[in-house]
């Protein structure tokens, strides 16, 4: 359960961290987060045979595949806690095993009436967020729709990588290590600091001479990004899915708790019972057996 809960509390600051800095673009963040990741992540693969599993797994289509996704979730969700409130964005982001069954459903898989209610009890969880950001008709409210928005796109690429993930272990009988794919994913996806460095020089320089804003985006590639992905692999290693799954919904919980402890956010009256309703929908949706429960794990 130790790293389960490292994993929940550590995922849990992306969102304060991104917040803490502003002025960068969504693409100059991510590009950051992933290359200080991948300098965390480092020497895990070196003092292992996962070094030699990497180099390995670059010459498989299906291990970019996964990169790909992976690198389009962390800048989908980058942008989104740009935009929208912290609270509302981690939330939506846990809706990801909704777009697992939305795509089992599509591949022709038979859906339990369990998950259909789960799935509607998430969804009408979503609509309650959402609605009030909706009717009301001023800038702000705007922002945190399109925040909201990218978060749930952000949860469609987790998902598509979640799926991904499980066909190839299954369609190509490729071992796929999730530290090795991150490693692959972090290394990838620090290249969005070139054009981002293209377009920001005089920033990205003041931002190397201000110790505050290093110390930040160390928290956000370190602690944010390099850690829950290894803990996270770890966990998933030593504990039934229903556990792995279950701390995951805990990290809206914890992100809501963070954002008004340090951000001073304070998140609307109506993520409550959305919030409710998408928690419990989620976490209804994936009871049952082992075997489906592991289906909707997003090994990140």
């Amino acid at each position: 359960m130790t790293f389960a809960t490292l994993t929940v509390v550590t995922w849990s600051l992306t969102g304060i961290f991104v917040r803490m800095l502003p002025g960068f673009s969504s693409t100059f963040l991510t590009g950051a987060r992933l290359l200080i990741a991948f300098a965390g992540l480092a020497p895990v693969l070196l003092l292992s045979s996962r070094w030699r599993a990497l180099r390995s797994m670059m010459v498989h289509a299906a291990a970019w595949r996964l990169s790909l996704a992976l690198i389009a979730y962390y800048l989908l969700a980058v942008t989104a806690y740009q935009f929208g409130t912290v609270a509302e964005v981690a939330l939506f982001i846990a809706t990801s095993p909704m777009f697992v069954l939305i795509a089992r459903r599509l591949k022709g898989n038979t859906i339990e009436a369990r998950e259909k209610i789960g799935a509607v009890a998430a969804l009408a969880g979503v609509a309650v967020v959402m609605l009030p950001n909706i009717s009301a008709a001023s800038p702000l409210s705007g922002r945190r729709i399109v925040g909201d928005c990218l978060a749930l796109l952000a949860a469609l690429a987790s998902a598509v990588y979640a799926s991904e993930y499980r066909a190839t272990a299954e369609r190509e009988h490729l071992r796929v290590d999730p530290i090795v794919v991150a490693g692959l994913t972090f290394a990838a996806g620090s290249l969005l600091l070139v054009p981002a460095l293209a377009f920001s020089p005089a920033l990205a320089a003041d931002s190397v001479a201000n110790s505050s804003i290093v110390l930040k985006f160390v928290g956000l590639g370190l602690v944010s990004t390099a850690v829950p992905s290894i803990a996270y692999a770890l966990a998933s290693q030593k504990l039934p899915p229903v556990i792995t799954t279950t701390t995951q919904l805990m990290i809206p919980v914890f992100s809501t708790a963070f954002a008004a402890a340090f951000l001073r956010e304070i998140p609307s009256v109506w993520l409550i019972p959305g919030g409710f309703l998408v928690l419990f929908g989620i976490a209804y949706m994936m009871r049952g057996p082992a075997a489906k429960q592991r289906e909707y794990v997003v090994p990140e």
